[in-house]
């Protein structure tokens, strides 16, 4: 399939970078944002706010959410396989080793404590289940959507 201005990599994924950010993270006045990066200057790339939901934003959510959005995108443009760029190793750990866990588990942590963010993270696996994806692990300063995700923690 050929999806006008998206890049892709050798393995016929899309790229796409993903990044969330979270100005004063753990404080009750903290602002989150996400990014999400398909191109120089993509119509489709995003750069907004997180909502609150009742609690303060954190950079854990935001790298969720991010990757949520992207999923929603790609999604309705019938993408099928992706390569998703990011700086969170937690994010990646949690895809792709922790989450399987946590669901045999009945949503509980290793320490038998609940998940914290376990609709954010059922969401997002519903979501994958519609690619093959490729979890691709970057340095924070090589993250393009890192930009995008400051400017849309600054829309608070």
């Amino acid at each position: 399939m050929n999806f006008p201005g998206f890049i892709f990599d050798s393995h016929d994924n899309v790229v796409t970078y993903i990044d969330g950010a979270c100005p004063f993270n753990g404080y009750p006045h903290a602002k989150g944002g996400i990014g999400v990066w398909f191109g120089d200057d993509h119509p489709l790339n995003v750069s907004e706010p997180l909502d609150r939901e009742g609690f303060p934003p954190t950079n854990q959510v935001a790298e969720i959410k991010a990757c949520i959005r992207a999923c929603q995108i790609l999604k309705d443009f019938g993408v099928r396989r992706v390569s998703f760029y990011t700086d969170s190793q937690y994010l990646i750990d949690s895809m792709t080793n922790w989450i399987y866990k946590w669901l045999n588990n009945g949503w509980l942590k290793s320490d038998g404590t609940p998940l914290k963010h376990k609709h954010y993270y059922q969401e997002l696996l519903d979501l994958i289940d519609n690619f093959k994806v490729n979890w691709v692990h970057i340095p924070s300063a090589e993250n393009k959507a890192d930009r995008l995700a400051k400017k849309g923690a600054e829309k608070y």
